[in-house]
């Protein structure tokens, strides 16, 4: 009789898919057709500059009036969101502070996200890893914040959350699922 191979998970391969009660968790890069049509949860300041195209269209009118509309524009508070049609941004970062952005600020726009995305009634959540992308977070700590805020949320209509990392940081956001779904179901 022939013996049962041992399968562990290589670094690199196949990202580790959990689930968190009835929510799929998965971790996967730009471009990846498991992503494509759902909203997406964007790292971003209180200015909205960091998702400002690097290119900005012609504007018309008086450039005095233009500036002025600019200069009095209020900042969006750190800890909240920005929703739009099909992305929200969490504004994490307060560029006039250092550092950046906090662990205070990134937990309760994580938690809003969850908030807003069952008010809406979405089936599916796409997170980049706040705090990483433009900050100092590492992309295990912004992975396992996202999943602990899943875990401990009760949610009727979301029924799969993304993490979303450039490739280099995928094998560590797979670790970190990993870790967390082994230490969650005692595996």
């Amino acid at each position: 009789m022939r013996s049962i191979p041992q399968l562990t998970l290589v670094p690199g391969g196949r990202a580790d898919v959990g689930r968190i009660g009835d929510v799929s968790v998965t971790v996967a890069e730009p471009g990846d057709p498991a992503i494509r049509g759902a909203t997406v949860v964007y790292e971003e300041d209180t200015h909205l500059v960091l998702s400002a195209p690097p290119i900005l269209p012609a504007v018309r009118g008086d450039p005095i009036r233009i500036l002025e509309d600019v200069r009095v524009t209020e900042p969006c508070h750190v800890g909240t969101i920005v929703a739009r049609p099909r992305e929200l941004l969490a504004i994490v970062h307060d560029l006039s502070a250092v550092p950046t952005t906090r662990d205070e600020w990134i937990r309760p726009t994580i938690v809003r996200a969850l908030a807003i995305a069952e008010e809406r009634r979405l089936p599916r959540l796409v997170f980049q890893p706040l705090g990483a992308v433009h900050g100092r977070v590492s992309t295990a700590a912004a992975v396992t914040r996202i999943l602990a805020a899943v875990a401990e949320r009760s949610l009727a209509h979301l029924r799969s959350v993304a993490i979303v990392v450039d490739p280099a940081d995928r094998v560590e956001a797979e670790a970190a699922l990993g870790r967390w779904l082994a230490r969650v179901e005692g595996r």
